[in-house]
């Protein structure tokens, strides 16, 4: 009898965002984010403003890379482009709410269009791009503002950068209480995200883009996404950083701070959200004082423990300590881990051993006729032509090297094959990605198995629905 597992693609993981993990993070950060409060001063309650600040900047930078697999150094550029746009309106306009709206929207719309044009020629590409390529890109993109303000003469500051203009004049406790509730509301809206089934996405595209594409997600699409709409976000944590401190300067948009936030992200753990916002408020808080008592070794001290993390703790810190938590604590957390897997349900099974298949006739679903393929001057396939009609289960034999494996591909992807024409239940895939040609009705089963290596039985399942 054969036996189905009908909703397990269902009941994998839930979009919603269980009241466990709500509660299991919210209350450790209420009292995280306003506790100090009552004994911080004034310059306490400034040093952590602008931790917060970077905070929000690493957890955004985090769903980025972490989640969606896109190594970035772009979170400085696009962080400076936001102070610096606040910082010009100020002082070459005017100080006021009207100001600071239309710094917003230029910043917004700066970095987004900045960012969805590196996107469209990253992730739009024909031909397939190293993962490194982004980051190149990124990186140059940081060198080349980084010059943009040192040298922009009074519009940008010169290497003295913009300060002293006008602000809001609030006291550095309301500052605190503003900047606190916004990075709590960063990490809800955060965890939501990439706990939801759009998070579940991005994670399988993080694991294996080339599988993804394959059962119909719309790869470059989706990266180019979240990369514009999150710089779009750092640049606008950029505005509230000038509306701050009334200083913007170019070490704002430099390689320093970008490489730092990557930093960051890797100290508390790479994917986790909170890990990164926690070790960039950590890391910024004590570097004043340490850096003033240890003036020669505290750059050292960071970079060696950046090293030591990386090669025993490749996870971040936060996982390890969860993870000693849930071995050695009697309140031990559950099975869950930050934006990871819930538990999965019993799968319904039902039997259709009396099912019969219904009758579609013989019509022909899959055309091939003349396809070729060559690898340079080898040619691989010559004048393919095969029609297969509903119903019908063909296999191809061959030697190794007969062109099997080249013929699939060409029949799933438009791109690879060198001439000729193949229809799917009568439409022609032309040159249509994998994606497109997955909603023809067409799926490929790769010859060396093809998963996603963090995602549970039932998430791919999931995925694959």
């Amino acid at each position: 009898m054969q036996q189905i597992v009908k909703n397990a693609s269902r009941t994998a993981t839930s979009g919603r965002w269980s009241i466990p993990v709500a509660g299991r993070w919210l209350v450790p950060l209420l009292v995280v984010l306003f506790g100090p409060m009552a004994f911080l001063g004034s310059y306490g309650s400034g040093l952590l403003v602008q931790s917060f600040i970077f905070a929000i900047v690493a957890l955004i930078t985090d769903i980025i890379w972490g989640y969606s697999g896109i190594l970035t150094f772009a979170s400085a550029a696009m962080f400076g482009i936001g102070a610096y746009a606040l910082g010009i309106v100020f002082v070459h306009v005017a100080p006021s709410v009207l100001g600071i709206v239309l710094a917003l929207v230029a910043a917004v719309l700066t970095a987004g269009i900045l960012s969805a044009l590196i996107g469209w020629l990253a992730f739009y590409s024909r031909t397939p791009v190293s993962e490194f390529y982004i980051a190149v890109v990124t990186l140059g993109l940081s060198v080349f503002f980084s010059q943009v303000a040192q040298y922009g003469g009074a519009l940008t500051g010169g290497s003295n950068g913009l300060s002293g203009f006008s602000t809001i004049p609030l006291s550095n406790q309301t500052w605190y209480l503003i900047a606190a509730t916004l990075l709590l509301l960063s990490v809800v809206v955060s965890l939501r995200l990439v706990t939801s089934d759009f998070g579940l996405v991005l994670r399988a595209l993080r694991d294996n883009e080339q599988r993804c594409k394959y059962v119909g997600i719309h790869t470059p699409l989706i990266k180019t996404a979240v990369f514009s709409l999150c710089n779009a976000a750092v640049a606008a944590v950029g505005v509230f950083y000038a509306l701050f401190t009334t200083v913007v300067a170019p070490s704002l948009v430099g390689i320093v701070l970008a490489t730092n936030v990557l930093i960051w992200i890797m100290l508390g753990g790479r994917g986790t959200i909170i890990g990164p916002a926690l070790a960039a408020v950590l890391v910024n808080a004590a570097t004043p004082q340490l850096s003033t008592s240890m003036p020669l070794y505290w750059q050292g001290i960071l970079g060696l423990a950046f090293v030591l993390v990386v090669v025993l703790l490749p996870g971040g810190l936060l996982p390890a300590l969860i993870s000693i938590a849930q071995r050695f604590s009697s309140l031990v957390l559950r099975s869950e881990r930050l934006g990871w897997s819930e538990p999965i349900e019993p799968a319904q099974m039902f039997d259709t051993a009396d099912e019969k298949p219904a009758d579609h006739g013989r019509e022909v679903v899959l055309d091939i006729r003349n396809v070729s393929k060559n690898y340079g001057s080898f040619q691989a396939l010559s004048d393919v032509t095969l029609a297969v009609r509903r119903g019908e289960l063909l296999s191809i034999v061959g030697p190794n090297g007969a062109g099997k494996t080249s013929l699939v591909r060409c029949i799933s992807d438009g791109l690879e094959r060198g001439s000729g024409s193949i229809a799917i239940c009568g439409h022609s895939i032309g040159r249509s990605p994998p994606d497109e040609i997955v909603g023809l009705g067409l799926g490929r089963k790769f010859q060396a198995a093809s998963v996603f290596g963090h995602l549970t039985v039932g998430e791919c399942l999931k995925i694959a629905s």
